[in-house]
């Protein structure tokens, strides 16, 4: 409202606005820089492993946590003396009793964290990353910087692990990430549709191999990364089993041929009715654009007309017979699509109809069958009984009657698919 309504002075005030906002990250960086220069934290809770001290001036510093100093070392000990991976690192430290700095259990992304922290070698970097506003979102969006980029501090009061043992732990790290093997990720029909009943975590598919072929199931996701400690569900759902299950549920839609082609002939019927409006909406153009070539024709023949008039005529004639050129075509198409629509949809129906009956889930993609279980199913509950129901009814639900399949069951709930 101070702004008053000038264009021209509010976009002075806006640049002036910009310009200071520019200035002031400017310095505020730049203090940033010079307080991780001289030793002090920048802001932000402290790695794993430290905590924050103030000093006689009144400045922030990191320092060792000593309790958690010890947690640090073990997990380096354990990683590098022993061939197991993060989740196995995890578990071990959570039989400590130890917690995380949340309080929350240890999982993979915790001890990978730790593991590759060069700050317990006594390395602390500043300007690791930046945040970039996303105009469309209007969120800061963090981008990693280039190592070149980065400003070092060597301190060596902060260190915890010798330079020689991080060393042989990250090589130990590159060598186990380049001996997993990586599928390449995609969604699978159940991908985030299956929650486990005890953890309420997300089920995720896994691959399993043996002599009788290759198979996927889906387990809790809990479970999975932080072990038997963090969830007791031990449900397994085999995914071939639960399409099938879902192919049982949809049979009832195939068996309805007759309404739906019924609904199918209506359809046809009103599709036709307005091809029928188009169509004589367009031979009215038709019409009106023969009585204009035909007055214009007149007006050529003329011989009172003269020879720079009659140029103009031509062009005219011309552009309308181009013109109802274009709507002689539309009009033949809509003909044709009319019998298509007539002849072609209710067969066409119902050859759909048997192939979807025969095999429905290999008509779609593993993404588009995804879809069509949020769509249609919605989120289910894994319990640990091997059932699975419906999530909005889960907590209702009595126990009845389950199909078993390969160790799970479908609960008759989701019948109504």
């Amino acid at each position: 409202m101070t702004e008053g309504t000038n264009a021209l002075a509010r976009g002075v005030q806006l640049v002036v606005a910009a310009d200071y906002s520019r200035v002031l990250a400017e310095r505020t960086r730049a203090g940033l820089i010079q307080r991780h220069k001289e030793g002090c934290w920048t802001g932000g809770p402290p790695p794993y492993g430290y905590q924050i001290v103030v000093g006689d001036d009144g400045k922030k510093r990191l320092a060792i946590n000593t309790e958690e100093e010890k947690t640090v070392r073990f997990i380096f000990e354990t990683y590098l003396n022993e061939s197991i991976g993060f989740k196995e690192v995890a578990r071990r430290v959570r039989h400590r009793g130890v917690p995380t700095r949340l309080g929350g259990p240890w999982g993979f992304g915790t001890v990978r964290s730790i593991l590759t922290n060069r700050m317990l070698i006594g390395e602390v970097r500043y300007l690791r990353r930046k945040f970039k506003l996303d105009r469309n979102t209007g969120r800061r969006v963090p981008h990693a910087n280039d190592s070149d980029q980065h400003i070092i501090n060597r301190n060596d009061s902060l260190r915890i692990i010798d330079d020689s043992v991080f060393e042989r732990v990250q090589a130990q790290i590159t060598v186990n990430a380049a001996n997993r093997p990586r599928a390449a990720r995609e969604i699978r029909p159940f991908t985030r549709h299956l929650y486990c009943g005890v953890c309420g975590s997300v089920y995720y598919a896994r691959k399993s191999k043996n002599a009788k072929g290759e198979y996927r199931y889906y387990g809790c996701g809990r479970r999975n990364a932080q072990g038997p400690e963090a969830c007791s569900n031990r449900a397994s759902l085999r995914e071939d089993r639960l399409m099938i299950r879902v192919q049982e549920a949809m049979s009832c839609v195939f068996n309805d041929m007759d309404r739906v082609l019924a609904e199918a002939a209506t359809l046809a019927q009103h599709t036709l009715e307005i091809n029928q409006t188009e169509s004589k909406e367009l031979k009215t153009k038709i019409a009106e654009i023969d009585k204009i070539i035909i007055n214009l024709t007149r007006l050529l023949i003329d011989p009172e007309i003269e020879p720079m008039a009659k140029k103009s005529l031509s062009r005219q004639i011309a552009e309308y017979e181009m013109s109802r050129e274009e709507l002689a075509q539309a009009l033949q198409l809509v003909a044709n699509q009319a019998l298509h629509d007539v002849d072609q949809l209710l067969s066409d129906c119902k050859r759909a109809f048997l192939e979807a009956k025969s095999d429905f889930a290999g008509l779609m993609s593993s993404a588009q069958i995804n879809r069509f279980i949020a769509e249609v199913v919605g989120p289910l509950v894994v319990l640990p009984d091997s059932r699975v129901i419906q999530k909005a009814t889960a907590p209702k639900i009595e126990t009845l009657g389950a199909v078993t399949i390969a160790g799970a069951g479908f609960e008759p709930t989701t019948s109504g698919l």
